[in-house]
Formats: structure tokens, sequence, C-alpha cells
């Protein structure tokens, strides 16, 4: 049972990351349009370390937990920290995105340490996000809100 569950699990990885890669190179062309340059510049890098977390996981560089790792690391750091807060903080479209991670996490990574890790970080990241609206921290908003 437990080699079925460690080869099922190391197949999920790359779809995962081909899925979001995807999603990044979308977004790119998203961004132009409404003229984020600076959420096309972070998702172009998001993108590109996508494929090299790619690269590192097939050459087999880097272990099914460490890719997953650097795979959220990616995701919060680039789509959930970077374009959250240039694209104006509370009330921010990205906000979802935390969500999202937690739940990629827990498919990913199951219910162990990391993943209680990571939630920790989200829980924390999503804290300080309603801690900056509280104290009427305003955040830059780089994008064409005309689109909104």
């Amino acid at each position: 049972m437990s080699i079925i569950h460690h080869f099922n699990r190391d197949k999920i990885l790359i779809p995962f990351i081909g899925i979001t890669s995807f999603f990044s190179a979308i977004f790119v062309l998203i961004c132009l349009v409404i003229h984020f340059k600076i959420g096309m510049c972070v998702m172009s890098s998001n993108f590109f370390i996508f494929l090299i977390i790619i690269f590192l996981f097939k050459k087999k560089i880097t272990t099914y937990v460490q890719s997953c790792n650097l795979y959220i690391f990616n995701c919060t750091a680039t789509v959930g920290l970077l374009s959250y807060f240039y694209s104006g903080g509370i009330f921010s479209p990205f906000l979802i995105t935390y969500i999202m991670l937690s739940v990629m996490t827990v498919l990913l990574l199951g219910r162990g340490f990391y993943a209680w890790m990571w939630l920790c970080i989200f829980v924390t990241i999503i804290l300080l996000i309603g801690f900056t609206h509280y104290v009427g921290l305003q955040l830059p908003i780089k994008y064409d809100q005309s689109f909104t």
C-alpha cells in the first residue's frame, strides 16, 4: 500500500506544476491587458521558477517533498505576497490564493509536518493582511482599475 501511495503521490506533482505554469503564462497576458507591469514580471519569474522545479524533480536533484516545498514557496512568494502587495491589500483579488494554496498543500504533502508548517504560514499571512488593513496601511494598486 505504501509503494502505491508513494507512486501516485509522485505522479501528481508534475501536473500540479504544469497547470499552475499554464495559469502563470496566461496571467502574464492578462497583466499586459490591465497594465499590471509588476504582475507581468512576477508571473514571468513564477513561470520560469516552476520550470526549474520540474527540471530538478525530473532529474532527481530534489526529492518529492523538497520539490513540493519549493513549489509552495514559489506560489506563496510570487503569487501571494508580491502580486497581493501591489494589487491593493485586503481587497486584492489575490487573497483567495492562500485558500487555494492551503488545499494544494494538503493534496501534495498530506497531513504531515510540512502541511501544518505551511498552514501556519498562510494563517499568519492572512492575519498580517487583516492587520495592515486594521492599522490603515494603504497598499499600492499598480493595475488599471477600469478593468475591475
